[in-house]
């Protein structure tokens, strides 16, 4: 068995799918990368699904995301620089009607907001990528591997331990269906196309090792430190075998078709990072050294509500900054799965 490593960063979001056995704290760990793209391929998001039954996993109780079953104090892991790399690039009638946005947000240009082509456009928030890191393929593509249109499955069985902390450091995944008292449409982590996910990362086994932060922020009042990566750990029992690759709407090739085709560290294991950024943060010479004015942090955090259907939430759905100026990370988010 070799062990893997899998970072995730900034906007992702997680949902666990338990596996209907025992006390529902194992199954399939889904990790979402949302649209950013304002559904340029037409169709408006299904109804979202009203959070009745909150269930064992993903947290009772507030917007932390913890509870009976989400309490989980993961191994503190390493957060070590990698290296970056690219094979090429080859309604709001629906959302409940005391989340969709009904204030003014300022100007698009002030959020950072861009179009498909990286032009401003209001409300919504910037372009993102989705790019897998790793520092072995840094030399001929040092913009990153795109995997847009793609879902990744990793593991075998449906037994990875689906709690999602809070971290030793009080770290937390903010927790969008507390927050939105909203579900996440089942169709969204099965593997056909949608309009609301880039990409996906289907875990089956393992669990979270660690979550970093940066700052605290507030929502719905309640104090926040809001983590902007995770770090998943899982055994993997032979590196030189194809990965499992589905394409949903991919345009570009796989991006790595087996580990074995990058560089162990020095232990033997393997660590790769998943980065779902705006084009311009992206190393080796990232913008502002790679964060973002908290402004456009908040703004961001719009298109995580996408996911249920909500195309433009009310400023109460957002988190609130610690202070008017700062810089950091795009947060990550976990929702609970509906039918």
């Amino acid at each position: 068995m070799t062990t893997l490593r899998l970072e995730f960063n900034c906007m992702c979001v997680f949902v666990p799918e338990p596996n209907g056995g025992g006390d529902g704290t194992r199954g399939k760990m889904h990790v979402l990368m949302p649209s950013t793209k304002n559904h340029q391929h037409g169709g408006p998001p299904e109804d979202p699904v009203p959070a009745e039954d909150p269930g064992p996993v993903g947290g009772h109780g507030g917007v932390m995301g913890h509870g009976s079953a989400g309490y989980h104090d993961p191994v503190s892991g390493t957060d070590a620089a990698v290296g970056l790399v690219e094979r090429g690039e080859t309604e709001e009638d629906d959302a409940p009607a005391d989340l969709g946005a009904a204030d003014d947000h300022g100007s698009a240009e002030a959020h950072g907001a861009a179009d498909g082509d990286g032009q401003p456009h209001a409300h919504g928030p910037e372009v993102h990528v989705v790019r897998v890191l790793h520092p072995s393929l840094d030399k001929d593509h040092p913009r990153g591997l795109s995997m847009e249109g793609w879902a990744l499955t990793l593991g075998k069985g449906d037994d990875a331990l689906l709690a999602l902390g809070p971290d030793k450091g009080g770290e937390r995944v903010v927790n969008l269906s507390d927050v939105a008292s909203q579900l996440l449409p089942h169709r969204l982590v099965e593997d056909q196309f949608n309009n609301e996910v880039n990409a996906r990362v289907t875990l089956l086994s393992g669990e979270l090792e660690s979550l970093s932060a940066e700052a605290h922020w507030k929502i719905q009042g309640t104090d926040l430190f809001m983590a902007f990566r995770a770090v998943w750990k899982m055994e993997i029992e032979n590196p030189t075998a194809p990965l499992q690759w589905t394409p949903l709407d991919a345009t570009v090739a796989k991006p790595v078709t087996s580990l074995s085709e990058l560089a162990p560290e020095s232990d033997g294991s393997y660590r790769i990072s998943i980065y779902h950024v705006p084009d311009r943060v992206l190393p080796p010479d990232p913008q502002d050294n790679g964060q973002l004015f908290f402004d456009e942090i908040q703004n961001h955090f719009r298109a995580l509500y996408v996911l249920f259907g909500i195309e433009d939430p009310r400023k109460e759905l957002l988190p609130e900054p610690p202070h008017p100026f700062g810089t950091g990370h795009c947060g990550l988010g976990q929702v609970r799965l509906g039918g």
